[in-house]
């Protein structure tokens, strides 16, 4: 098993070259600009901040106010490892998301439904983008933006 200083090591030796910061950053960046797009374009909803993960996932839920009485939420995530925007419907707690989760069971749906297990927090899960072209980000958030209503539509 591989230890912990060597896994270090190999990471200093990229935050080094640079690439890895500049790419976090960016990411960073354009998840606080879909952030703040999100909400001139929906003021209704309620949409938190850019929470920037672990180098795992970077997300930011919003909530329309239908899905609100539902319990339910949508958070728009960016899958670091997979190069891939998702959007994951959730609910407010894990009995809420175990509840739908067994609703969706018995219907059909376009979407991945995800069974219910610890850290597990979708119900269904909606590719956005995959393998986003960031040196285009207004054409990516517009490809957000759309899939995602659409996904809305469907729920």
């Amino acid at each position: 098993m591989k230890k912990l200083n060597d896994d270090v090591k190999t990471y200093v030796r990229l935050l080094q070259q640079g690439q890895l910061q500049r790419a976090y950053r960016g990411i960073l960046t354009f998840m606080g600009d879909l952030n703040r797009q999100w909400k001139k374009n929906h003021p209704r909803w309620i949409t938190g901040s850019v929470y920037p993960g672990y180098m795992d996932m970077t997300y930011f839920p919003t909530t329309p106010p239908d899905l609100k009485d539902l319990g339910l939420k949508i958070a728009l995530v960016y899958l670091h490892r997979e190069n891939r925007f998702e959007g994951w419907l959730s609910g407010m707690n894990r009995s809420i998301q175990s509840k739908y989760v067994d609703w969706f069971q018995n219907r059909p749906t376009p979407y991945k439904l995800t069974p219910p297990g610890p850290g597990v927090d979708s119900i269904l899960v909606c590719t956005l983008v995959d393998q986003p072209d960031f040196d285009a980000p207004e054409v990516v958030m517009n490809q957000i933006m759309e899939t995602t209503l659409v996904f809305l539509r469907f729920l």
